[in-house]
């Protein structure tokens, strides 16, 4: 942007500029925020002047020597970002800190305050509060409770708010996501592009080949990269992912074996589902099962729950300690007209797994946990649902707006994602991939 031509001082205020020739009648400012220069006079007497860039205020001397001063009514900025630098993965274990923001701001401020936000939930986890400053500052973060526990796997919202000088301007708010990694399992997640697992549900599919392999989701609605655990062959014929068994902050697997042995593999965070992997018998004679899947927690004591149809009949098989099941509880009978049965998690809020079924007439339903190992009666969400649809999974978050989702794939071999709304039903089908039809089963 270009001045008129002239003589003499320039001064740099906030968003103008005030001209002074040092001959009365010739102090001028113009102003700059508009993008083009609009010029108007102060005073037709005007003489030097001293001009306080941050309030906008002008002294000046007339004719005889007196002093005046003005306010060219021109609105004050408050601070502006210049430069943020932020941490973009939280490793709860990394050294010396897990986390840190450090910005650089345009003009002094008279203090700021920070809060970090686990993003699912909108819980704070963390805050932080400085004083006065004219200069860069920073703010650091262990990527754990205040008390040093662990947090969940996830995404994370700093926002950082900076109060301006004396009130001068609009308060200054900041604000972006970090990822923590290292922390508590959350359901579906075992692995992520970064190895750990990163807060995203995952997809466990199995190839032609006999590999199970984790296919990361990407936070975005997708999946993406996979963990491939090969050397399977014939020897498993269903999988259902699992929670933590363990206490190791890692989610793990139930595979039934071609023999009906069930078995849970613990192959530990980010790691890969192979034969070598270390396992817990789980139980026998699981070969009839038609249908298995694990809703989440249905009992209560925070460990995940086994649900499985044999014939007409549904049963519940509690989890244990150490990755074993209790005998199985039979739910009643009349079971069979569902096509697919998915355990979706916690689909209403309660905290409590929730299983999704469809009949063959399209029909969506779902049981809601009642808690104590019981389930609601069905609900009725959807009518003329997924007729060519040959697979559903309850594959946890997979868009990262903390509300459990779902996986499809049709008899084409294309792949959806179905939002859940948090309020127990799903949104509409979404494509997110093709080709997915010569896997033998996504789990």
């Amino acid at each position: 942007m270009t001045l008129p031509e002239g003589y003499g001082r320039i001064e740099l205020g906030d968003g103008f500029v005030v001209r002074n020739t040092y001959t009365y009648g010739s102090l001028r400012v113009f102003d700059v925020r508009s993008g083009s220069v609009v010029e108007r006079s102060v005073d037709p007497a005007a003489g030097v002047s001293d001009l306080d860039p941050e309030t906008g205020q002008l002294a000046y001397s007339v004719l005889g020597g007196d002093i005046r001063i003005r306010e060219l009514g021109k609105p004050v900025s408050g601070p502006a970002p210049v430069s943020t630098q932020v941490t973009p993965v939280v490793e709860t274990d990394a050294t010396p800190v897990a986390w840190r923001g450090q910005w650089w701001l345009s003009k002094p401020i008279a203090g700021w305050t920070l809060a970090l936000r686990h993003t699912a939930t909108g819980r704070v986890v963390a805050t932080r509060t400085g004083g006065p400053t004219d200069a860069p500052f920073t703010a650091d973060w262990n990527g754990r409770t205040a008390s040093g526990g662990l947090l969940p796997n996830g995404a994370y919202t700093w926002t950082l708010t900076a109060q301006p000088v004396a009130g001068q301007g609009s308060a200054l708010t900041l604000s972006g996501t970090s990822r923590l990694v290292g922390g508590t399992a959350v359901r579906r997640d075992h692995a992520g592009g970064g190895s750990l697992p990163d807060g995203n549900g995952d997809l466990l599919v199995r190839t032609t080949s006999g590999s199970l392999d984790f296919w990361h989701g990407t936070g975005t609605g997708r999946v993406s990269g996979k963990t491939a655990g090969a050397g399977w062959g014939t020897s498993v014929n269903t999988a259902v992912p699992f929670g933590d068994v363990n206490g190791d902050n890692c989610n793990d697997v139930m595979l039934r074996m071609s023999s009906g042995e069930l078995r849970t593999y613990k192959p530990g965070c980010g790691k890969p589902l192979t034969p070598a992997v270390a396992y817990t018998k789980a139980g026998s004679g699981f070969g009839g099962m038609n249908l298995m899947t694990s809703p989440g927690d249905l009992t209560g004591d925070g460990r995940a729950d086994l649900v499985a149809r044999n014939g007409d009949s549904l049963y519940l098989y509690a989890g244990k300690a150490g990755g074993t099941l209790a005998s199985g509880v039979r739910f009643g009978s009349g079971w069979s007209p569902f096509t697919h049965i998915a355990g979706a998690g916690d689909l209403d809020g309660d905290r409590i797994g929730d299983l999704v079924a469809r009949k063959s007439d399209g029909s969506l339903y779902r049981y809601s946990g009642a808690g104590g190992g019981r389930l609601k009666a069905g609900v009725k969400i959807k009518s003329g649902w997924g007729a060519s649809y040959t697979t559903v999974v309850g594959v946890g978050d997979l868009d990262s707006d903390a509300k459990r989702d779902l996986v499809v794939r049709d008899r084409a071999g294309l792949l959806f994602r179905i939002s859940g709304d948090g309020n127990g039903s799903f949104g509409t089908a979404v494509q997110i991939g093709s080709g997915w039809g010569s896997f033998k089963g996504l789990f």
